[in-house]
């Protein structure tokens, strides 16, 4: 079809055979197709269809078409067609930045950052990135995008590109994307292509083998996170020494397993101070470490309890010791204009 949007995926080989692993091919394509969903469904209202064409060869060339389903509007879509499509390309092709919230994690763990000069760095450039995006127009497109011309296609598809670049379900599903790649010892590089019709529209340079740990995510492990008023529901509590025993509760509706570090609440607990009845809710300062699923999606993970603030009952919320040294203590640093954060309250290896 002359006016058909299209994007080739080249997958090419250390020898002379076109074919290739079965499970790779599959798993490959289900992340293409679930970053093009997500590149759709944020730039355009349009129902939009994605087809398999019969691959080609050399190496091994993947083939989607995308048509609109609006029938009327085909000839108008085209321009909207040819920036979802370049977009996609893009993405594909184009390495992920250092997310935000996995940076610092990044630096305490793995060291891939050495040292400060280079976090700060890479901390500009994130920042920098995220402006620049804060300015592009979220406004859906239409299909009067048809009447841009090509060089207004290039440049809004490497805005938009930028931009879904920087959402970690795309970051967490283009990772998958490559480590699939990487599995298969017979790839050596691979090249996403745009096309409408037998024009070229965004082409960009092949990713080397050698280049894929790049685009990899190597933890899916988020900065830690932690909520100052959790409210949480004691339902299980476990009285041992052990430290590897966690305890159970409910914190936002869902069940949760948590470590218990306060150790004043703790031994209250084991001593009978404290009646744990049922609906025993609690004000805590609880931390959690949110990991990345396949899907992009964010699971919250590694519980814990460093401070039991007080008791929340129908009417008011009692403090416990602890819980009134930590407040006032905060309300002092925050008069005087002090450093305020968790860090400088409890130990980290309290935390």
């Amino acid at each position: 079809m002359a006016g058909q949007d299209r994007l080739e995926l080249h997958y090419f080989f250390d020898d002379d055979t076109h074919t290739i692993d079965a499970f790779v091919r599959n798993k490959c394509e289900a992340e293409v197709l679930a970053i093009a969903k997500e590149v759709i469904s944020t730039y355009t209202e349009e129902e939009i269809i994605i087809q398999n064409e019969i691959p080609e060869e050399g190496g091994f060339t993947e083939v989607l078409t995308f048509f609109t389903v609006n029938k009327d509007a085909i000839i108008a879509a085209g321009g909207l067609l040819s920036l979802i499509v370049s977009t996609i390309t893009l993405v594909l092709s184009r390495r992920p930045p250092i997310h935000p919230s996995q940076l610092k994690y990044i630096q305490a763990q793995d060291g891939l950052i050495p040292d400060q000069a280079k976090l700060v760095e890479a901390q500009t450039k994130v920042a920098e990135s995220q402006a620049e995006i804060n300015e592009l127009s979220k406004t859906k497109l239409k299909l009067e995008i048809g009447k841009l011309n090509a060089e207004q296609i290039e440049k809004l598809a490497e805005q938009y590109a930028k931009e879904m670049n920087s959402k970690i379900t795309v970051i967490q599903r283009k990772s998958n994307f490559y480590k699939q790649l990487q599995s298969s010892d017979k790839i050596t590089k691979v090249k996403a292509t745009s096309y409408n019709g037998q024009n070229t529209v965004t082409d960009p340079k092949p990713i080397d083998r050698v280049d894929f740990p790049l685009y990899i995510l190597n933890t899916n492990k988020l900065h830690k996170e932690k909520d100052e008023d959790a409210i949480l529901e004691i339902t299980s509590p476990v009285i041992t020494q052990k430290k590897s025993m966690k305890w159970r509760g409910i914190y936002k509706d869902q069940p949760i397993s948590f470590k218990m570090k306060d150790k004043v609440f703790k031994q209250s607990v084991a001593n009978g101070q404290v009646n744990l009845h049922e609906n025993y809710l609690v004000k805590c300062l609880l931390h959690f470490v949110p990991e990345l699923k396949e899907d992009g999606t964010v699971e919250n993970k590694d519980y814990s309890v460093s401070l039991v603030k007080g008791e929340v009952t129908e009417k008011e919320v009692i403090e416990t010791m602890q819980g009134r040294m930590h407040r006032l203590k905060r309300e002092r640093l925050e008069a005087t204009g002090g450093e305020s954060s968790q860090a400088t309250l409890f130990g980290e290896d309290e935390l």
